[in-house]
């Protein structure tokens, strides 16, 4: 049980998917993951009624690791190493202290936005 009383029970699923080649069959396979909220806070309906909500995430897209390519003959890592923003045709370095007070720092919410009739939503 969880702090709220509510029961959180653990579902698994089955898929029929069809492979022609054998070799295949180890590649596809399936994994549970326990459920964990990502955002716990408030459903902003309007500027006067919000709502306390636990999100939690149903599904999530495997992806194969990125290809890195790490070389010897590389120069190591400056400390000092300033930031870069490009402005117009030319790039123009600014420092840690300037790029940490100009980085976007976005709040975590939930807003209803508005409302669209079911007609204009394609399935």
């Amino acid at each position: 049980m969880s702090a709220r009383g509510v029961k959180m029970e653990k579902k698994t699923s089955a898929k029929a998917v069809y492979v022609e080649t054998p070799a295949l069959l180890g590649a596809l396979r399936t994994r549970n993951v326990s459920p964990v909220t990502i955002f716990r806070g408030d459903l902003e309906l309007s500027s006067k009624m919000k709502i306390k909500v636990w999100v939690y995430k149903k599904t999530i897209e495997e992806r194969f690791p990125t290809l890195k390519k790490y070389s010897d003959k590389a120069p190591p890592t400056d400390r000092f190493a300033t930031h870069e923003v490009k402005y117009g045709p030319q790039v123009v370095p600014i420092s840690s202290a300037e790029w940490d007070v100009v980085k976007f720092k976005p709040e975590k919410s939930v807003k209803l936005l508005g409302f669209a009739d079911a007609s204009n939503i394609m399935q």
